[in-house]
């Protein structure tokens, strides 16, 4: 039975999964699994609507709420959350777009 309400799968790693963790543990500077894409946006964006757009992603897919513990566990261990936000900040970086 699960005790805490925001905690919704626990679940061991796949060998693979371990493999990733290690070498993200071992040097996080030089993590080669690492990537993340930015876009700039042209226009007027309504950041209300699009949080709540990712939210709503969010909430559907697990895998989006999940992190890994590895610290005072035996095993490392994914785990899934409920209930979590999605905060959005703007870039404040001009894009030189004047208009």
């Amino acid at each position: 039975m699960n005790k805490r309400r925001d905690i919704e799968s626990i679940n061991y790693l796949s060998p693979l999964q371990e493999g990733l963790l290690f070498h993200a543990v071992s040097d996080a500077a030089a993590d080669p699994y690492f990537t993340q894409t930015g876009f700039v946006v042209d226009g007027q964006l309504e950041l209300d609507s699009f949080e709540q757009a990712w939210y709503q992603v969010v909430e559907r897919h697990p895998i989006l709420r999940t992190g890994f513990v590895w610290d005072g566990v035996k095993q490392p261990m994914q785990v899934a959350r409920r209930g979590v936000r999605v905060v959005l900040a703007p870039s404040l970086q001009a894009t030189g777009n004047k208009r």
